[in-house]
């Protein structure tokens, strides 16, 4: 396995200027989540909006400075607002991440990642498992928990990226 090197990172200096400038962070995310989320973000310096209504979500979006998206808790209603939310840090150029959440558990949750997937999300964040099952397109993963090792989507993150 190869690795990358990265500069050095200073942990400190960038939560100090987060909380200098409390961004805006729109999340779209699971019912689950949802308040753990908050909580972190209001830590860290940052704050959180929730916009989960597809008819506010791809305008909320240019006003906030990053979208967050993740897939846990799906309905119609919600995949369309992940969906225009995208687009819209898409076409603005917003840094958004895309929490494919048992992406590879159902038809419905593919269909989903891979609509997602084609807004060319910033980060990526998922479980071996989750990365496999995205890249692919095909089912894969115990639900939230991954199957596989962390070594088995290597490739699939390189071509993901």
């Amino acid at each position: 396995m190869s690795h990358t090197t990265f500069p050095s990172i200073d942990p400190a200096a960038h939560l100090a200027r987060v909380r200098e400038r409390s961004p805006l962070i729109h999340n779209i995310t699971n019912l689950v989540a949802m308040n753990t989320m908050a909580n972190v973000l209001l830590a860290i310096g940052a704050s959180p909006a929730m916009v989960h209504a597809r008819e506010e979500a791809a305008e909320f979006t240019a006003i906030a400075d990053a979208l967050t998206v993740n897939i846990g808790t799906l309905s119609p209603h919600w995949v369309e607002a992940m969906i225009e939310a995208a687009e819209a840090a898409r076409l603005v150029g917003k840094p958004w991440v895309l929490d494919p959440v048992a992406v590879g558990a159902t038809a419905y949750r593919r269909e989903t990642g891979a609509r997602l997937l084609e807004r060319l999300p910033t980060v990526i964040r998922g479980n071996a498992s989750e990365i496999i099952a995205l890249e692919a397109g095909g089912a894969g993963g115990r639900g939230v928990d991954s199957s596989d090792p962390a070594e088995a989507a290597e490739q699939a993150a390189v071509r993901l990226a």
